[in-house]
């Protein structure tokens, strides 16, 4: 049994947030949020390389799932994550409160 401490600092990533006071968003109000489960990942490759899109949310824990089918594809969204003109967030999920 693991135990999950829940955390009250974890940011939402979005600009538009005003309760959790984030100093460098990841995600742009300026379009809507897409948020990716592990079978679109895994099934849309090609489609979420595409460059056109943008503000995509990925939990932490469906990224440990992919990392789980397919570690290239893994460390290919975390490459994309950190490409800021990308918009892509990884959210802890499993920690926030």
């Amino acid at each position: 049994m693991r135990e999950h401490y829940l955390r009250d600092d974890v940011w939402c990533g979005s600009d538009q947030c005003t309760e959790c006071q984030n100093q460098a968003p990841k995600l742009t109000s300026s379009m809507d949020y897409l948020i990716l489960d592990t079978n679109t990942i895994l099934h849309q490759k090609d489609l979420i390389q595409n460059s056109k899109i943008k503000n995509v949310i990925i939990l932490q824990t469906v990224l440990d799932e992919v990392r789980n089918h397919s570690f290239q594809l893994y460390n290919t969204i975390r490459a994309i994550a950190q490409d800021d003109s990308r918009y892509f967030y990884v959210f802890s999920n499993e920690f926030h409160r």
